[in-house]
């Protein structure tokens, strides 16, 4: 709206704002980052409190590393994960990304899984490479009929600055959180199936975390598992059916002792003292056959 008003005989045009709080929320939600400059100008944003992600986001910003982002370790790629196995040593060299944010830590730490993804999303990508490019993402395996062995990376954060330094962070953050999460719970507050899917479905759209090799940089990683065998092991339905409807999900997937999601489901039953005919009645293992995954001779 704007008001005209005369004063000392002149015409001055002044806006006034009546924007619905809930409006300007998602306002500066949208703007993410941004919205700290549109804070700067005008009264009616200064005192507004800026959403929890992006309030985490300018805090890292402002924090930032322990260690100079000259002398930060590369993060492996996903096809580097196919080609190493899981080993201790491996596993505790790519903890090392905590030294390089020790100070940020407690507020990563404690921060729930989806402030992480909003912090994510609210963080823009570099647009500098001073320190040469940053790959996070995902290794797209070559045609069979290619004889010469090439490669091609998706999801790369853009530039090298601080930004993409920051991102990266959030992203290994969320990607720790990912076994913990689908067994049912974030930060030791329980969560419901359906959360669990909704929570799944915003880390692998928004963030570079992988359907397969996510647990690759986890203490976890020497199972390889994968999320798939994570639900089933959990015996959560709705996930289960989630991940059979990607087209990037691996179906017969086995996990370090060879065993696919059937034989892990009802083994993970039996643990938990159910009798055979309960077993056999199990929603999650009649899903899995009905998708050809079954116990194998």
């Amino acid at each position: 709206m704007v008001q005209l008003c005369r004063r000392n005989h002149n015409l001055e045009i002044a806006p006034i704002f009546f924007l619905n709080s809930d409006i300007i929320a998602c306002i500066l939600e949208f703007l993410g980052l941004h919205a700290t400059n549109l804070r700067q100008t005008c009264k009616t944003f200064v005192n507004l409190r800026l959403p929890d992600g992006v309030a985490l986001a300018l805090k890292i910003l402002k924090i930032g590393p322990s260690i100079p982002l000259a002398l930060h370790a590369p993060r492996r790629t996903t096809h580097a994960c196919s080609l190493n196995v899981w080993d201790y040593f491996k596993y505790h060299a790519s903890l090392v990304w905590r030294l390089e944010w020790a100070l940020a830590l407690k507020d990563i730490d404690v921060a729930p899984i989806h402030v992480l993804i909003d912090a994510f999303l609210a963080t823009p990508p570099g647009e500098s490479s001073v320190f040469g490019s940053v790959w996070v993402g995902k290794f797209v395996k070559p045609a069979m009929n290619e004889v010469k062995m090439t490669s091609k990376f998706v999801d790369r954060v853009q530039g090298s600055d601080l930004t993409s330094h920051t991102r990266i962070a959030l992203f290994k953050a969320i990607e720790a959180r990912v076994w913990s999460i689908i067994w049912g719970s974030d930060l030791k507050r329980p969560m419901s199936e359906e959360e669990v899917v909704e929570v799944m479905k915003r880390i692998f759209k928004y963030t570079p975390v992988t359907n397969d090799k996510c647990f690759h940089f986890t203490g976890r990683g020497f199972l390889k598992y994968t999320p798939l065998l994570l639900a089933a092991e959990k015996h959560n339905l709705s996930l289960v059916k989630y991940l059979m409807r990607r087209k990037d999900t691996d179906t017969l997937t086995q996990s370090i002792n060879g065993k696919n999601a059937h034989e892990i489901c009802a083994l993970s039953l039996k643990r938990r003292g159910f009798y055979e005919d309960e077993i056999s009645n199990s929603t999650v293992l009649q899903h899995l056959m009905k998708c050809g995954v079954r116990t194998r001779a």
